[in-house]
């Protein structure tokens, strides 16, 4: 019989004949050649032609170009009739089967493999079906094959083909053969081919390869999904299979692996937090425990042995439990994989590696405030209580998770800078694979990028320079999260640092260019680190270093390189360049910055300009011009104002679409609002009341906020022009109409300013309602406010004026109690002078009171109440007070204030020519003799040995001192006498 062999993946040579010869003879002449051992190889599903070749037989070979395809040999087994192949030529098909199985690779990446892979699978399924027929029609025939000695097709057979299948990720053609194989077994009693354990277990395998192929292509979420539900199905069917009273069908803990890890790769094609990821999680760890259920039942039913039985679950397992557990973003995701950690040391199965790197993903992922900490006592627990040899894979998660609390955390970069020193004393103790790689170091590096602390510029670039001292060979990562590290540090030279680095990763890594946003990439967005660093940065010509930056950005751009052509500059680039001249705070910084803004909206009008300036860009010029109107410079609000103006005009004309929100006018606003100069206030309301109209028409997002009438309202109380603080009210009426009270802070500070604004016009009735409004709606209350009134009441003509004041004292001190005030020292002083306004027998002892209750609450814990010399002087005025009353009064007083005077000169608050003024004036506390001429005297001398006589002083002493001693004491015998004229070191400390 002529026929043609099917012809080699890898040559373009076809067979096309072979001599005469029974199919038979040539089957064993191949068989016989395959059994040589240099033909012990992988032959593909070509092997039969060129091993044929091979064959030292008379066959002549003729052999010529063609096209690669399979052969006639197939075709040649299809047309002769079933029934005529002997035993020895199912024999010889099964080795050929066998060969062509082997010969099929699990790699299906490019078009060609996979095509001659499955063209190789059809094959052997084609193969084996017709064994299968011939087996048949032996049996119709005779009865009984087994007496024609026919090969009968086996299990064997049947797992070559679903395993080729299985190789190629065709997971429903094994589905297809496994069902096939049911129904032959359910057909006849002559053929027990029922599927088996390692029957489903390929076809399992065949939907993970398949899974795996997919599984780089988001685009295939729908295929990953199928195929690790298809796979559970397999394995529900085990289970049924089982449970049903077959143990062949049981599935080993390798099985249960696969699909384990198939759900856990679910889980990791959603987002964090999704439904699908959570419920991909939620199964695998329900088969994890049904696997458990099935390990722990084992003794009992013989599903394993002491060791290692077939349904022992493995460490790998587990670890793809606590994968999905950690890709899913569900609640408590972290609890849950620890307690998967836990049941596996209870089962005694030894933790890995890769076991300790999965749990310390699982904190770092998670949002717990301690997973930093908790990862890094994992990694100890690795070392110290289960002896797993530490890898550098590990070591990067704990710094990986000290780098996500970087920003917020203190300690965070010591401890990653600790850990890189643990690895590199690991390394240099001959752990070398706990030493510390490039990924080591770029954790580190990204982590000290996200810091907030002081110096981390400095720490991060020692860490690249001891990278390099190591031989470790930076990467375009590296160079990134350095350059983001030195952009955001603050110390002199980092913006400099951060663009020669800059500049050096370009021309390193050319290849590292992205347009997009990518992690350790070098992108426009890199740059524009860099330009704000230029920005923030306090050198003389940073603003000019920012905008060479950028012309360099604009130059690289206009390369033919797509890839840098992605580095043009964007509008973020430009906002940094325009901060840098406005952060310069001068007058021509910030008109520089308002020309490049005029020249970008030039050149985008004119289509020169790819993208349209945006609102950041106008805000920023209108902050530069807010900052100096503050600041005290004439002109600066009207520009600001000028600016707002251009900004609407433009919208509103159809020019640009950048319309002015309610920050551009609040910056424009407080430009006004703080200008020094006349008509601000007036200029600030009229912007709030255009908000308010723009509201009312019903724009949303022009609704003033409160500080934003804050601001208004605090211009008009500052104002003196008519009527300022009553503009400020019919304000903070609309603001009441248009907000509620749930911003506290900003309505008790503006309740508080029209406080301190109606006590500025000596008006502490109004005051007093505004103090005792806030206390009604429970606002936030402080001290000042408190003393204003206070303050307002003591200045007052009104005859109940010292009454008024002892009423506010006592709300305050009830306000203390209730817990909603701290009083401080300044209020408690005002309260004594007040008192002092109107002289009575017991002033000084009152004073005293209040004096000796502000070092109770100070030792009782609020430390701002603690006395000042201003307390200390008031008590010694209340004291000198008491000089119109009878003797018995004014020697209280008297003993009241020379008590006072030698603590305060014990304290930390030394005497001023306040306190000496104070105590010449209670001289006249004593009768007139000796005594009260010393205590005149004594104090006048300490004055002036202190360096603190001064007008004030001299005229104290001149009014409470006869004439002929103070003439004495400052050595002047007539005339009159000014500071001038007495020695100047009397006076040297004022």
């Amino acid at each position: 019989m002529a026929f043609t062999t099917f012809n080699s993946y890898d040559s373009k040579k076809k067979i096309t004949r072979i001599n005469d010869q029974p199919i038979s003879y040539c089957m064993s002449q191949l068989q016989l050649q395959r059994q040589q051992q240099h033909h012990r190889q992988k032959i593909r599903s070509c092997s039969l032609s060129s091993t044929l070749q091979d064959i030292p037989t008379e066959t002549e070979i003729v052999e010529e170009e063609e096209d690669d395809v399979f052969g006639d040999y197939v075709q040649m087994i299809d047309s002769t009739p079933i029934g005529e192949l002997s035993v020895e030529d199912v024999t010889i098909i099964d080795a050929i089967m066998m060969d062509i199985s082997s010969s099929i690779t699990a790699n299906n990446d490019d078009d060609d493999t996979h095509d001659m892979n499955h063209e190789a699978a059809e094959l052997v399924e084609r193969l084996l079906w017709r064994i299968v027929d011939e087996y048949k029609a032996a049996l119709e025939k005779n009865g009984n094959a087994e007496e024609e000695e026919f090969f009968p097709p086996t299990i064997e057979m049947f797992h070559m083909a679903i395993t080729s299948w299985a190789k190629c990720g065709a997971a429903e053609n094994a589905e297809s053969i496994i069902q096939r194989m049911q129904e032959l077994h359910d057909e006849s009693d002559n053929i027990d081919l029922s599927p088996n354990t390692e029957s489903f277990a390929i076809c399992i395998n065949a939907w993970a390869t398949r899974q795996r192929s997919f599984h780089a292509n988001a685009e295939k979420k729908d295929e990953i999904i199928n195929a690790a539900k298809r796979a559970d199905d397999t394995l529900s069917c085990m289970l049924d299979l089982h449970n049903a009273g077959h143990p062949d069908a049981l599935p080993k803990a390798a099985t249960f692996g696969t699909v384990i890890e198939m759900w856990s790769s679910v889980a990791s094609t959603y987002r964090e937090g999704e439904g699908g990821a959570i419920d991909a999680a939620k199964h695998a760890h329900e088969l994890l425990q049904t696997l458990m259920d099935l390990y722990l039942d084992g003794s009992e039913n013989d599903n394993r042995d002491d060791k290692n039985g077939p349904i022992s679950p493995d460490a790998a397992t587990f670890c793809a439990v606590i994968r999905a557990l950690t890709n899913s973003g569900m609640d408590g995701a972290v609890d849950r994989a620890e307690a998967v950690f836990d049941k596996m040391i209870d089962a005694n199965i030894q933790p890995d590696a890769s076991i300790f790197r999965s749990l310390i993903d699982a904190w770092t992922k998670s949002n717990e405030v301690d997973a930093p900490e908790r990862a890094e006592d994992l990694l100890r627990r690795m070392k110290e209580d289960f002896g797993v040899d530490v890898t550098s894979a590990v070591y990067n998660g704990v710094i990986q998770a000290w780098g996500n609390v970087a920003e917020n955390n203190q300690g965070a970069s010591e401890r990653i800078l600790s850990l890189l020193d643990d690895m590199d004393d690991l390394y240099l103790n001959d752990e070398e694979e706990a030493g510390p790689d490039v990924t080591s170091f770029n954790c580190a590096l990204k982590a000290l990028s996200y810091s907030k602390e002081k110096g981390v510029d400095r720490q991060a670039y020692d860490t690249f320079q001891r990278m390099e001292d190591m031989n470790i060979a930076p990467n375009a990562a590296s160079y990134v999260y350095l350059i983001k590290s030195l952009a955001r540090g603050r110390s002199r030279g980092a913006a400099e640092r951060a663009e020669d680095m800059l500049k050096s990763a370009l021309g390193m890594f050319p290849d590292s260019l992205s347009s997009e946003e990518k992690e350790g990439y070098i992108t426009v967005e890199l740059f524009n680190h860099v330009l704000t660093a230029w920005a923030k940065s306090s050198g003389e010509n940073s603003p000019q270093k920012a905008e060479m930056l950028l012309a360099f950005m604009d130059e690289l751009s206009s390369k033919e390189d797509d890839s840098i052509r992605s580095l043009k500059p964007n509008v973020r680039s430009f906002t940094a360049v325009l901060d840098a001249w406005t952060q310069h705070g001068e007058w021509e910084g910030v008109n520089h910055s308002e020309q490049i803004l005029s020249r970008m909206i030039d050149l985008y009008l004119a289509d020169e300009l790819d993208f349209e300036p945006d609102v950041f860009c106008w805000t920023i010029v209108l902050r530069g011009w807010a900052k100096l109107a503050k600041g005290g410079r004439r002109g600066a609000s009207d520009r600001a104002v000028k600016l707002l103006e251009r900004m609407e005009t433009l919208y509103k004309d159809g020019r640009t679409s950048v319309k002015p929100d309610a920050v551009t006018y609040f910056t424009t606003l407080n430009a006004c609002a703080y200008s020094k100069e006349t008509g601000s206030a007036k200029q600030a309301d009229s912007l709030l009341w255009r908000m308010i109209g723009m509201y009312d028409s019903g724009d949303e997002s022009m609704k003033p906020s409160p500080i934003t009438f804050r601001v208004a309202i605090d211009s008009w109380v500052k104002s003196n022009e008519p009527f300022s603080i009553e503009r400020a009210e019919a304000l903070h009426a609309m603001m009441e109409e248009m907000h509620e009270t749930d911003d506290s802070e900003a309505f008790s500070s503006v309740q508080r300013s029209l406080l301190f604004g109606w006590s500025k016009k000596e008006n502490p009735e109004k005051a007093e309602k505004y103090l005792r409004s806030m206390i009604e709606q429970n606002l936030i209350l402080d001290s000042f406010s408190f003393d204003k009134v206070i303050e307002g009441w003591s200045q007052s003509s009104n005859p109940n004026s010292v009454q008024k004041v002892h009423d506010i004292f006592d709300l305050m001190k009830s306000c203390e109690k209730a817990g909603t005030v701290k009083p401080n020292e300044r209020v408690y002083t005002s309260f004594i002078r007040a008192i002092t306004k109107e002289a009575t027998k017991g002033l000084a002892e009152e004073s005293r009171a209040v004096f000796n209750e502000m070092w109770k609450l100070y030792e009782e814990g609020n430390k701002g109440v603690k006395p000042t010399v201003f307390t200390y002087n008031s008590v010694l005025n209340a004291c000198a007070t008491s000089a119109e009353f009878d003797m018995d009064v004014r020697s209280k007083a008297f003993e009241i204030a020379i008590r006072t005077f030698n603590e305060l000169r014990n304290s930390r608050e030394k005497p001023d020519h306040v306190t000496y003024g104070r105590m010449i004036q209670c001289s006249n506390l004593l009768p007139e003799g000796d005594k009260r001429n010393a205590v005149l005297m004594n104090s006048f001398k300490m004055c002036c040995k202190e360096g603190l006589l001064n007008s004030y002083v001299l005229r104290d002493l001149q009014e409470s001192a006869q004439e002929s001693i103070w003439r004495a004491l400052v050595g002047v015998s007539d005339g009159d006498v000014n500071i001038e004229d007495l020695p100047a070191e009397w006076s040297r400390g004022t």
